[in-house]
This record gives structure tokens, sequence and C-alpha cells, in this order.
């Protein structure tokens, strides 16, 4: 009776929860019901008609000194007649970022972008195009990734270029048909490419995201690296004067049509204090712009540099000349320019007093304060810029990886977010770190400063010190509950965004693959403030300023009636009501069928983030069969969704995973006896008496079979729903999802000779798997995937049967280690593995990390499955059936405390061995852990294992990540 009745209250809670006016539902794949594409990650309260006249333009273009068109943020398009002193706004048929924009004459047009799905983070293109002028735009169905750049060539063939596609094995393609299909071209080496440019009956240069140039007479016939530099994001050039340029006063031009390259120096550090974000050549004059967004520079090719100060406060995106004398710029909050004397003076068109009201800015993207982004962007109307820390290690080898700043501008354009930045660390120089800041105050100009919390001291400091300088008034940082000043609830409702707080974030936390940490409440104060005594509560962060103006200040429309205010309030309870759930367990089989229920009557707008919440909440209350139940459901009720794409493969792994059947099989029996402080700990089994003290992990039971009462009769298999799918080749053909399906296929993974040797299948025949594996192990922009997928001796970390046992003490002088096989991580840990008939061992040295907030509620020594997410820790993965997805994972941190898991569930309970040394700033981890634990039968020499070795910092999730990185992974061959 008392299920009945709590079906019958959440039947009645679905009711109630009607879908929004302002929302559409999905019917099937990538459609909804106007026939428009679905965008995943581009939700539809980011794109609404006030935002969109404020988006960040990207590209613009001009057929003649009249008639021009520019395209930006959230799908935008404008055009003119006027040669710009009016622009008016084009229906376009995406929402998506369009980067680029070409015109062939004043009727025929394309423009390409593209954005970043959640859950999964495939790259998806758009191509648009017109036959018009732009009074209809067209969107062709394509397969291609997102396109940064575009040129149409003399011959009406078109070229496009941005992320790799796993489709055609390339990142830039050519089409001899307007557009409908495409055709990869010859350039294996680049991974991901930034841009390409070059005349229409021309050789082609193309530049590479890692800052390569290669030159093409014909994109089929290969092309030639001709320079190398890793600030360079950007080419222009349509004659034989070409142009590159990127950060920190990067500069080179080439007079030969780009075979050879010489680099403009700056003269002084003021002139190497810009970040170029495009540059254009005319008679000999190269105009440049980028960041501070308040001038635009003239460059001689002689060296000589003249500055135009323009009356803007917005970084400049792009400029474009028609002639020798009328050009245009375009950047932030819909910013353009205007020039009709050859860059002498500019003159704002549209947008150029805007400015923003307040600067966000990050550590990473994952720890950016979103919540002050959504709140107030999407509820306030301000203008709101995001900076993150520019990368500081060189970008990703594997280029399925989305690019980070193009991922972080996609989230903060969805956040209702103006303008995002980059600042740049120098280890050689604090005077450039201190440029890179004047930098983004000088551009933007904000009345108000959020910092996040994982900015160092150092760098926090020099932060606050310069906006004070820079005369920004006020300046906020997070803190905890009893010392703020001002907060902001993940529960608060948002009447004019017609959202809760907390689906924004959730959204954004999609989209960024991070952990629901995100959505959680913020508290801030007052770190400095040039108008008011700090100490009090606020209740807005711009409290005692003048009234903001149109410069900083949108004007907001209201998204909700009466009857979704309703509807918003009564989704409070439903956190509560999915804790109820995952609280009461699975008795009887209630779980699956009260899931079910529940997300079929919730609205289609608002089904993923319940399915989201449940996923996760099954995770964190570490329940492994709610969690599978659950992925079974998101696949059958959203199988047309990146979540249930993604849910399909993850449950086929789980399925098929001999990690999740130790899971299983393993149920903990945790002693009853408390061993006292003082009672020695008895050592590894295998310790000598007089061996240095070491810390077992813990101690188990023995492990105890127990029947699974998953009722799997309820819903069918992943297999069974992808067959009522239409094909999906892009996310079909990516490695990740090959390899997870097929890790129990042996002889997907074994190439003969004549396999290894023979050509590469053209994509008409790539269908089947055997050769799309090849076209992936072959191809060099791959090569991270290919020695995960297909590992050689010369790839793999050798793994030696050991004749002598190690100590254990963390300091490495064993014949067991001195003589194993290393490998280097990208984080500076050198990590060994050794093994014998009993265990694996395995140890890793590199710099400790930090000593995190949270506080040992434990002797470390006594401590097992410790709460280590508020800490920085070290965190060993092992993929025992190779395929990437499942784990187990052994986490330490510098106190000695340690948590085992499978996937991130604790039910895995091994026995394992561990100690650590700290030594001339060096941290060592050495352990041991019991070889039937990771698997019942020993491994065979010449098989191979992944393994994945790295540190998190606080409030990190070690699992976060939906699909692997191969960038996080290494071989190891057993021997």
């Amino acid at each position: 009776m008392k299920l009945l009745i709590s079906f019958s209250l959440m039947a009645m809670m679905a009711c109630i929860l009607a879908p929004l006016p302002f929302a559409s539902s999905p019917t099937c794949q990538g459609q909804d019901l106007t026939g428009e594409t679905i965008e995943y990650g581009i939700p539809d309260y980011s794109v609404r008609p006030w935002l969109k006249s404020d988006a960040t333009l990207r590209a613009i273009t001009f057929v003649d000194p009249d008639r021009g068109w520019a395209v930006g943020d959230r799908g935008v398009i404008l055009a003119s007649n006027s040669g710009g002193d009016h622009w008016e706004s084009q229906h376009s048929p995406t929402d998506a970022t369009l980067f680029d924009v070409q015109f062939v004459n004043a009727r025929r047009g394309l423009a390409v972008g593209g954005y970043y799905s959640s859950d999964t983070q495939t790259s998806r293109g758009v191509v648009l195009t017109t036959a018009n002028g732009g009074r209809t735009w067209q969107r062709l169905d394509t397969d291609l990734p997102l396109l940064r750049s575009l040129r149409v060539q003399a011959d009406g063939s078109i070229l496009a270029a941005g992320d790799f596609s796993t489709v055609h094995m390339a990142s830039v393609f050519l089409s001899d048909d307007g557009g409908r299909t495409w055709l990869a071209a010859n350039a294996p080496q680049i991974g991901r490419t930034q841009c390409l440019t070059g005349p229409a009956d021309g050789p082609t240069t193309v530049l590479g995201s890692d800052g390569m140039v290669h030159q093409f007479a014909t994109v089929l016939q290969g092309g030639t690296a001709v320079l190398a530099d890793a600030n360079l994001r950007s080419l222009h050039g349509e004659a034989q004067i070409r142009v590159a340029v990127g950060t920190a006063g990067t500069l080179y031009i080439s007079d030969d049509g780009g075979q050879r390259w010489t680099t403009i120096a700056a003269a002084n550090t003021a002139e190497a204090n810009v970040d170029y974000a495009a540059a254009t050549e005319v008679d000999g004059v190269v105009y440049a712009v980028g960041s501070p967004g308040n001038r635009i520079r003239r460059i001689q090719l002689n060296g000589h540099v003249e500055d135009a100060v323009p009356p803007t406060h917005a970084a400049l995106r792009d400029i474009h000349f028609y002639d020798s004398q009328r050009g245009w710029a375009i950047g932030a909050f819909g910013t353009i320019l205007a020039t009709r004397d050859a860059g002498q003076t500019w003159r704002v068109q549209r947008g150029g007093d805007r400015r923003a009201a307040i600067l966000v800015v990050g550590q990473h993207a994952a720890d950016v304060p979103w919540s002050v982004v959504a709140h107030e962007s999407l509820e306030r109307g301000r203008r709101v810029v995001v900076g993150t820390l520019a990368a500081s290690q060189p970008a990703s080898g594997d280029p399925l990886q989305p690019d980070p700043d193009t991922l972080t501008a996609q989230v903060a354009c969805g956040l209702g977010g103006g303008e995002t930045f980059t600042w740049r660390l120098d280890a050689s120089s604090t005077t450039a770190d201190s440029l890179s800041i004047q930098n983004a105050l000088q551009t933007y100009r904000p009345r108000l400063l959020v910092l996040s919390a994982t900015i160092d001291s150092d760098h926090r400091r020099k932060w606050i010190q310069l906006a004070s300088q820079a005369g920004v008034q006020r300046v906020m940082e997070p803190t905890a509950k009893a010392s703020s000043e001002w907060a902001l609830h993940s529960q608060a409702l948002l009447p004019r965004t017609g959202a809760l707080l907390a689906d924004l974030l959730r959204d954004a936390a999609a989209v960024l693959q991070s952990s629901g940490q995100l959505a959680e409440d913020q508290y801030f104060r007052r770190t400095f403030d040039a108008l008011n005594q700090s100490g009090r509560a606020i209740n807005d962060p711009l409290d005692g300023f003048i009234a903001s103006g149109p410069a900083e200040l949108r004007a907001v429309e209201n998204a909700t009636s009466r009857h979704a205010l309703q509807i918003l309030q009564a989704r409070g309870g439903e956190a509560r009501m999915v804790d109820r759930m995952l609280a009461d367990g699975d008795r009887n089989g209630s779980f699956l069928l009260r899931f079910k229920l529940t997300l079929s009557q919730t609205p289609a707008e608002n089904r993923m983030r319940l399915a989201r919440r449940v996923l996760q909440g099954c995770r964190q209350s570490n329940q492994p069969r709610l969690y599978r139940q659950s992925l079974r459901v998101v696949v059958e009720q959203l199988p047309d969704t990146p979540l249930g794409q993604w849910a399909s493969v993850r449950l086929n792994a789980v399925q098929h995973s001999s990690e999740w059947e130790q899971l299983d099989r393993a149920t903990t029996r945790r002693e009853q006896r408390v061993q006292s402080a003082s009672t020695p700990v008895q050592l590894s089994p295998f310790a000598q008496d007089d061996a240095p003290t070491i810390r077992p992990a813990g101690a188990v039971a023995d492990l105890v079979v127990t029947p699974d009462y998953t009722p799997s009769h309820v819903v069918g298999s992943p297999e069974q729903y992808a067959q009522d799918n239409q094909p999906d080749l892009v996310w079909d053909f990516d490695p990740r999802v090959v390899l997870i399906r097929n890790a129990d296929n042996p002889q997907l993974h074994s190439l003969d000779a004549n396999a290894a040797a023979a050509p590469l299948d053209p994509l008409t025949s790539a269908g089947s798997q055997r050769g799309h594996w090849k076209q992936i192990i072959r191809q060099p922009s791959l090569h991270a995937w290919g020695r995960l997928l297909d590992p050689s001796t010369e790839t793999a970390l050798a793994v030696r049967r050991t004749p002598q046992r190690p100590y254990l003490d963390g300091r490495l002088d064993e014949a067991c280690w001195t003589t194993a096989a290393a490998w280097e991580t990208p984080e500076g840990y050198t990590v060994r593995f050794a093994y014998d008939a009993q265990h694996m061992y395995w140890s890793a040295t590199g710099p400790g990390p930090e000593h995190g907030r949270g506080t040992p509620t434990a002797t470390p020594q006594r401590t097992r499955d410790a709460k280590l997410d508020d800490v920085p820790r070290l965190t060993l993965k092992i993929d025992t059936n190779g395929d990437l997805a499942t784990a187990f994972g052994l986490e330490v941190d510098r106190l000695g405390r340690t948590r085992d898991t499978c996937d991130g569930f604790s039910g895995w309970q091994p026995m394992w061995f561990v100690d650590t040394h700290e030594a001339d700033g060096r941290w060592t981890v050495e352990a041991a852990i019991r070889r039937t634990d990771l698997s019942p039968l020993p491994p065979v020499v010449g098989s191979h294992w992944n393994v994945s070795v790295q540190t998190w910092q606080e409030d990190q999730d070690a699992w976060r990540q939906r699909l692997p990185r191969c960038d996080d992974w290494h071989a190891v061959q057993f021997q």
C-alpha cells in the first residue's frame, strides 16, 4: 500500500510539472517538433533576443563597399547594406557560435561554426548557406565537427577546417557540391585546425592548434610544415603577403605566399603586451586587433608600429578591409568599428559604449564561480566577462578532447556571459604575469572583480592590487558561510530566467563534465571595497554603486508566466524526492519502477537534469546496483540525447567489465574489533622482521559471493534500443565508443602483418569495425589513441616479474625498482610496476600534492575508505580489460589515508599495503595489491593492462569524465 501511495504522489507531482511554454520537446534524433536541429549543450535560456543583441561577433566580410555580414555567438548573423552604418539581424537556423562567414557575391554565402554536446563533449559542426543574400539561411546536414575557418575557391569548391573528425580522419575538409558532401584533405598530421587562408586560386596555408603552419599546393596532395610557434592563434592573407599572429605580441610575415616566414619582434614591453586575435594586410600595412581592446595596431613591414585608440572597452576578434581605405573591426558585446581613412581613425557603428560590469576570474573552467555569472547575467542583465588561466602545458595530444577556450566560451555564453579571455603565468617573469592581468583589466574596465578560491595567494594579491589601481571598486571572493556577506543559494528561483539556479549550474557542469559541486550554495565576502566598509551583509554585489547604465546593463525580458513560476516552485522538492528514492533502495524492484515512472512524466526539458541527478546520487550513495538500473532507464527513455548515447555505451561497458565482476562479487564484512592505536599494525605478509614499518591500506574479510537480484527482465539491453535509432556517425566512429563496444572482441585487436601494411580503407568502406579500427591505429593525428588500441612492446611500459619482493618503505632502493622500466606522466611523476604470483607492485615519485583543507577524522594508519574529496591526493587507476571505461582506483593522500574503489564505488575492498616517503621535495608512494583482487587469473606474459596515475585537487572528482582521455592512460605489458 505504501508503494502505491508513493507512486500516486509522484504521478501527481509529474502532472504538475508540465513543460514550460518556451521549451520544445525532442521527438527524434536531432530535431524538435518544428523540424529544427536540437543543439544539446546550448540551453534555450541562453539564446533569447535580448542576449543575442549583445553577442560577441567573431567574423566579418564585405563583398562591396556597402554590403557586408558579421557572425558570432548564439548563431547571430548581422547584415548591412549601408557600409555598416545600419545593421539588421537575419534569421539563423542555429544557436551555436558561428566562427567564419564568406560570400562569393552579394547573393551566395556560407557560414560555419559549431558546439560541444553536453554529457559527451562530442564536437558538432554547423554549415549554413544562403542564395539570396541572407534573407533566408539553410542549415546543411553534415557529420562534420566544429568548424572555425572557411574559404571559397575559384572553382566554387569550399574548404572548411576545425576540430578533428573520426568520420573523415581529418580536420580540413573539401566540398565540391556547395557543402552537401565533404571529402577529407590529405593532412593526417594536423589534429585540430585553428584556421586556413590563401587566394581563391592558389596554395592554402593552414594553422594547427599546436602552432604548426602547413603549406598545401592543394589540400588533396598533402602539405609541408613551414613554421612552428606555440603562441600562434590566427592566419590571414589572400595574396602573396600573409600574416600569422598570436599571443604576447607574436607576429610573422610571409611575402611569398606562405613558404617562408619572418618574425617582426616587438620593440618594447608595451608592444609585446598584446594578444593578437586577427590581422590583415593592405598595401604593405598590417592591421592587427585583439586585446587590450582599446587599440587597433598598424604595423609597417619594416616593423614601425602605430596604435589607433577607438572608444571601446571590448576585445576585438576580427578585422576586414575592403580596400586600402575602408575597413571594419568587430568583437565583444556586438561591437563594430569602421574606418574610412586607412585605419587612422575609427568610429563606432554598433555597441561601442558597452562594457563589463563584472569580471569573474578562475584558475580553470571547472572552478569559476559560475553561479555569479548565471545570476548576474541572466537574471539581472549585467554584462559579465569570464577569465581562466591559460594552459601552462602544451595542448593535449588527443584531438578528440574539446578545445578548452572554446568550451569555456560556450559555457559562459550559455549562462548569459558576454565574453571570455585567458590570463597567463610566466615562471621566468613576474612582470609578464602583471602585464597579462593588466591587459584584462584595461580591456574590460569592470566595476566588480570576483576571484575563485583556487587562485594561488601570490596571484590573488596581484589581481587585487592591480584591480584597485585600474579603478575596480570592489573585489569579492568565496568564503565560508559564517563569514559571508553575499550568498547565492543553488535552489534559488530565478523568475526572469524561468529556472532554478541549480538547473543552470548543472547544465554547465554537463558541458564541462565537472563534478556536481558546481550546483552547491556559494558564499562570498569582500576583500577590497573602495566605496563601503566591508563586513556587513549585502543583497547585491554592486550595493552602494551608482545605478548601472545601458553600457553595463542589458534590458532583461521576462520569460516566464505565473504558471511557470508555480511549476518551478513545485520543483523545489525534487532533490528531496530523489534522495528519498535512493534511500529507500531497491526493495522488491521498487527503485526501477519509481525512476521509470518519474522520468517518463517529467517535462522533456528537465528529463536529462533529473537523470543526471539520479545517476550522481547513485554514486554518492555508493549504490552500484541502482546505478546500473538507472543507466538502463536512461537508455530506454532518452535514447536520442547525448546522455542516452553515453548511457548505452556505459551500460555496455559495465555489463562486460571484469572490474565490475569483482565489484559484484565482493561484499565487505568489516571487522567488529577496533584495534587500539597503540597496537602494532601487521606488516605486509612478506615483510621481514627488521623491515621498516609500513601501513596496510586496510584489512578485509574473505570475499563473499552474493547473488545479483537485479531484475534484468524489466528493461532491455542497450543494443536493443540502439537498433531503433538512426545512425550517428560522429558518435559511432569515435575511438572511445569503438573501444568500449569492442573491448571483449579479440579479433578486432589482432591485426596481422598484411592488414597492418595494407592501405587505409576509403571512407565508403570504413563502416566495418575492423577497417575503422585499423584507420584509428594508423592515423598520425590519433597516435596517442593508437598506442592504447594496439599497444606494442615499444610503446607499452614493461612490467617484469620480480623474484624478490620489495620492502614497501617508500625508498625504492630494491632491485625490483632499480631495474624496472619507468613512465613519466605529464604531471611529473615517475611510475614503475612489477609483479609476482601474489601481488602487483607500483610506485610513483613526483611533486607531492599540497595539504588540503580536509581534517583527518582518524589516525592516518587506521583510516580506510577515507573521505578524500576535500584533499589533494594521488590516484592510480587500473583497467584490466582494456576498455578504458571501467577501472579499479587506489587513492593516497600525504597523510597516508587511502581509498579503494571500482569506478568510484567502494564495494570493492582489496587487500593492499602502502607507504609514503618524502625527501628533497619529492614524494614517493610505494604499494602492493593482492593480485586476486585485480584478476582471478594471473596475468599472461605479453598481455596488456591500462593504468593511469594522476593527482586530483580538493573538490575534484577523479571519476567525472564520461569518456576516457588518452593522455590520462598508458598501456603496460607483462613480461
